[in-house]
């Protein structure tokens, strides 16, 4: 299977498709509120993550389940999150966050990442 992002309904959202390029599937439905990008397969292949501002200006982490297709927030940011990166060799995430002069308290991203890898593994 293959991820994309795609502005084809309005805004960009996320798409995965057969790698043959069969059967598109539309992972994130948002009306139009935010733009999805970034998708990565968690290594296990059972949930696509990816950054949203969905619900308000802040690009945060979302999770997608490619079984019931629920997307769950995953972060609580007040810096956007720029970049996501699974690694399946160690299941290790990664992510990468703007660099803002006012930068968050280490113990709470610290925090909040752990909260975040907890709501993944349920």
């Amino acid at each position: 299977k293959v991820t994309f992002v795609s502005d084809r309904n309005g805004d960009g959202d996320i798409f995965m498709m057969n790698s043959d390029g069969q059967l598109t599937l539309l992972l994130t439905v948002d009306g139009d509120q935010g733009e999805d990008r970034n998708p990565e397969f968690t290594p296990d292949g059972k949930t696509v993550l990816f950054l949203s501002n969905r619900e308000d200006n802040t690009f945060q982490l979302y999770a997608v389940d490619l079984a019931t297709m629920v997307v769950t927030r995953l972060t609580d940011n007040i810096r956007d999150i720029d970049s996501v990166a699974v690694s399946a060799l160690n299941h290790r995430l990664v992510l990468n966050f703007a660099a803002h002069a006012d930068a968050i308290d280490p113990r709470a991203l610290i925090e909040r990442l752990v909260n975040a890898a907890q709501r993944l593994h349920r």
